[in-house]
């Protein structure tokens, strides 16, 4: 029966820089031994290191840097098939990127927007209807996202047309405000909500879905008993931070409080917030109602329309007002 031939002794001497030389001895199958060879092979592309090698049988160990190794003699000649490591990938150029741009919540404040009967009869509609509203919701979004009463159909009653009308009134100054060149209008879209305590409507859009891409100017008109028996109920209107047409919500806000008889106006792609209503006497007729009106672009503009009342279809408005 063979038996494996021993690991022959190589006597190394390792030369360091100033010309000191460290010599001793290893058998050739030395876990030690390639490790030694190997990071002299490799010693530029891993930025050096330390290599501790076995002195008087183990007993004793030397540690030495081989950034510091000049040369090794090995005898007899040690042969190793050492794989250098992989250079390096230098990093990529940076590529210019579009810095972000801080884009400001711009909106309108109109206080004392109806008349003051007109204000008083809007309550009365409201708690008049009261069995009108159901519970808001989001398509697609959880319920935490939303809690108000709202009636989606208010657009059919006459109280809309009456706000409507007025922001047609209002609507070449809203829109210079907000730095939007006066557009074709198609629609006056209305929604009546009641906020009670614990209500709210977290961070959104006017105009994400399909249904209300043509939502331009969203408008909300604040009217309910006084003295104002709620606190909270702010609209919170967030910034936006713009980079390679891309939108996002910025951290920053400002925040409108809610005013009898007040109106404001802000664009549709604004991320904003209603924030939560704490209202002690849970009475819905203590509520913090509001009428939501959107402002819908139209495609294509009336072509026999022309200045004047009722003709906002045309993107026009009279030379006095430019």
């Amino acid at each position: 029966m063979s038996s494996q031939p021993e690991a022959r002794i190589v006597d190394l001497h390792i030369r360091t820089i100033g010309g000191h030389v460290l010599s001793l001895q290893l058998p050739e199958d030395a876990a030690p031994l390639r490790e030694l060879f190997a990071a002299f092979a490799n010693r530029q592309q891993a930025g050096g290191g330390l290599v501790q090698l076995p002195l008087d049988g183990g007993r004793t160990a030397c540690t030495i840097a081989i950034d510091n190794v000049v040369s090794i003699t090995s005898t007899p000649p040690v042969l190793l098939d050492l794989q250098p490591q992989p250079q390096p990938q230098p990093a990529p150029e940076p590529v210019d990127v579009e810095p972000p741009t801080l884009r400001k919540a711009e909106h309108v404040v109109i206080d004392d927007f109806l008349g003051v009967d007109e204000n008083r009869d809007m309550l009365a509609f409201a708690l008049r209807d009261r069995d009108r509203f159901k519970a808001g919701t989001v398509e697609g979004k959880a319920h935490e996202a939303r809690r108000n009463s709202v009636i989606l159909d208010f657009g059919r009653f006459e109280h809309a047309n009456l706000i409507a009308n007025r922001l047609l009134i209002w609507f070449p100054l809203i829109a210079r405000s907000l730095g939007e060149p006066l557009f074709p209008l198609k629609q006056v879209e209305a929604q009546l909500t009641a906020s009670n305590d614990g209500d709210f409507y977290g961070s959104h859009l006017d105009n994400g879905a399909d249904e209300s891409d043509g939502r331009a100017i969203a408008c909300v008109y604040y009217f309910f008993d006084e003295p104002k028996p709620f606190t909270g109920g702010a609209l919170r209107l967030y910034d936006s931070i713009e980079r390679g047409g891309q939108r996002s919500r910025a951290e920053s806000f400002h925040e409108i409080e809610p005013v009898n008889n007040r109106l404001v106006a802000f664009r549709s792609r604004t991320y904003h917030e209603l924030m939560p209503t704490r209202c002690p006497s849970k009475k819905f007729e203590d509520s913090r109602f509001a009428v939501t009106s959107w402002l819908h672009r139209s495609a294509t503009p009336l072509p026999d329309a022309t200045f004047g009342w009722g003709h906002f279809r045309c993107g026009k408005v009279a030379p006095a007002l430019t």
